[in-house]
């Protein structure tokens, strides 16, 4: 009886140690250089997730499985929510998608993987890639830019150290992004 006790004991604290990975919460600002060129026009926004994964990344370990890293929310609404900060910093008004509407940018996210290595010193290492379709008045413009974040650390990043990597990594990729061709794009007539 005692062996059986001592192998649902084991079970038990082998299945707490188990991994089931990070959840993530992000929540970039979307802060780049504040400017008025927008002069208040508006702008219809949304950001659409190209990725073919839903996980952000992952954190190696030397004593378990490798950890997924996800968000705990839709990664578009993430990026929308930035895209629009960082379009009212720069003067502009934005709404909400709407196909029709005469000012229309479009932020594609093409690539974001965020990875922690196992060794001493970890290595962390994120990568962003977005991408913009923008209309004005059946004019059009595309473009795209790249931000990359490295570090080492001794110390396991925790879910909001991993936020905080990830969030800097869109915030920079949003300001290349945001460039004065853009801008000066949506503001003119």
């Amino acid at each position: 009886m005692s062996r059986v006790l001592l192998l649902l004991l084991t079970s038990v604290l082998l299945a707490a140690c188990a991994t089931t990975g990070q959840v993530i919460s992000l929540s970039p600002s979307g802060a780049v250089d504040e400017s008025d060129v927008g002069v208040g026009r508006e702008v219809a926004v949304r950001a659409v997730n190209e990725r073919d994964r839903i996980h952000l990344g992952t954190a190696d370990s030397r004593i378990a499985e490798t950890e997924p890293l996800v968000s705990d929310r839709d990664l578009s609404d993430v990026v929308t929510e930035a895209a629009k900060e960082a379009l009212r910093r720069k003067g502009f008004r934005p709404v909400a998608w709407d196909s029709s509407a005469n000012r229309r940018l479009t932020v594609r996210i093409r690539e974001l993987e965020h990875n922690v290595s196992s060794a001493v010193p970890r290595q962390v290492r994120t990568r962003v890639e977005l991408a913009f379709d923008a209309a004005n008045d059946g004019r059009s413009l595309s473009g795209s830019s790249r931000s990359t974040q490295t570090d080492a650390v001794t110390v396991r990043p925790s879910p909001r150290d991993n936020a905080e990597y990830i969030n800097k990594a869109i915030d920079g990729a949003l300001r290349n992004l945001y460039n004065d061709r853009l801008m000066d794009f949506l503001a003119n007539p």
